[in-house]
């Protein structure tokens, strides 16, 4: 019997916590969309703010650590749901500081992890973030956290990174069950993201589009200095951030109020032609997943979990952190061949209705939660 057979005429009430940084917002609101299709599960959505105004998290200790303080959050939260009659099969969180303080709501309801990366990964890029003190390897905090983080890995019943470079981290470093630990990456809603047509190489004018709403860790500044260049000055580049800095030429357009899923976002990837982010720091990038189904060729850096998502050469291609020269080598070679430009577009596509689809990505995680519930 398969295992759809097994879970069917059930219904499981299944809660969803997001720790709401960055792209995880977006990843939150695909979820939304794709589960609310789904008959045979209800689900209670808990999103948890990147700086929650609740009272436990405003004193010491928990004040005093940006993963204290979401994790206390959390159980408040959860208590309050389930004091107001909530009840729960199964649980996912994403991501694990949501875990630390659940206490024996962990003991009565399997939960699953769903992470982009790990403490150990964000060590390297600590200085990125806000309260990086959190991350740094120096830091008091990122030793002591090791063993809550590695019990909340292995009591989970299942951990779903986005990529193999977070798996392993969860697998070796947390030192996690393998069987358990399995990659799912984020997927995106294919019936939203998509081109009218198939895209035609233009001559003439073209469009750049950088989205990152942390500018400079996304290394907008880099794509902001080939602006003024001869060789780019019949480039338009558009910069959707919320955090601008530096002149603006005339051939640059600033978006700072475009909402994750939004008709204007959509449209700035209907016009663009090159998808470009040369980030400094990140874990994944569901921005160059949605550049990718919109048909774009991208250039982005191979580090965390992106190098899993862009085919060198195929769908785009991927320069070293911080190096302009490759940068602009990659960045001409794409803006003189409109030809190259829609072959990458398509193998981007393609890559993403294969790997990266949501309603095949939100099947399989709805899937191991009714197999965590069942375990129970």
């Amino acid at each position: 019997m398969t295992s759809e057979h097994l879970h069917e005429g059930k219904t499981y009430r299944i809660l969803v916590s997001v720790a709401m940084y960055s792209g995880n917002a977006t990843f939150f609101n695909n979820l939304q969309d794709a589960f609310g299709e789904m008959k045979n599960i209800d689900v209670t959505w808990l999103p948890l703010e990147a700086d929650p105004m609740d009272l436990i998290g405003r004193i010491p200790p928990f004040s005093w650590n940006g993963s204290l303080q979401m994790s206390a959050v959390a159980r408040h939260r959860i208590k309050a749901l389930e004091k107001s009659g909530k009840t729960f099969d199964a649980a996912l969180f994403h991501h694990q500081i949501l875990t630390l303080f659940l206490g024996e709501f962990a003991e009565r309801v399997p939960y699953v992890i769903t992470t982009d990366a790990t403490p150990e990964l964000h060590s390297a890029y600590g200085k990125w973030y806000e309260k990086g003190d959190l991350f740094c390897p120096e830091s008091i905090f990122h030793h002591l956290k090791k063993w809550p983080i590695s019990k909340t890995f292995q009591r989970a019943s299942f951990v779903l990174p986005f990529s193999d470079w977070a798996r392993r981290s969860v697998v070796s470093y947390y030192e996690t069950q393998p069987e358990k630990v399995v990659v799912v990456p984020p997927g995106i809603n294919l019936r939203l993201w998509k081109v009218s047509s198939s895209r035609q190489g233009r001559m003439g004018r073209t469009n750049i589009l950088f989205v990152g709403g942390d500018f400079m860790r996304k290394g907008g500044d880099l794509v902001l200095s080939l602006a003024g260049m001869d060789e780019f000055q019949l480039c338009d580049f558009h910069f959707v951030t919320r955090s601008f800095t530096g002149h603006c030429p005339p051939n640059v357009v600033i978006h700072d109020s475009v909402c994750a899923n939004s008709s204007l976002l959509l449209d700035l990837y209907r016009q663009a032609d090159i998808f470009v982010l040369p980030t400094r720091s990140d874990f994944h990038s569901i921005a160059s997943l949605e550049a990718m189904a919109m048909h774009l060729p991208v250039i982005a850096t191979p580090i965390g979990g992106i190098p899993e998502i862009i085919e060198e050469g195929g769908s785009g291609y991927l320069v070293p952190v911080d190096d302009r020269q490759a940068l602009i080598q990659r960045m001409k070679l794409l803006v003189d061949s409109p030809e190259r430009r829609i072959c990458m577009g398509q193998r981007g596509r393609q890559i993403v209705e294969e790997r990266f689809n949501l309603s095949r990505t939100a099947s399989t995680l709805a899937e191991f939660l009714k197999r965590a519930a069942d375990k129970t």
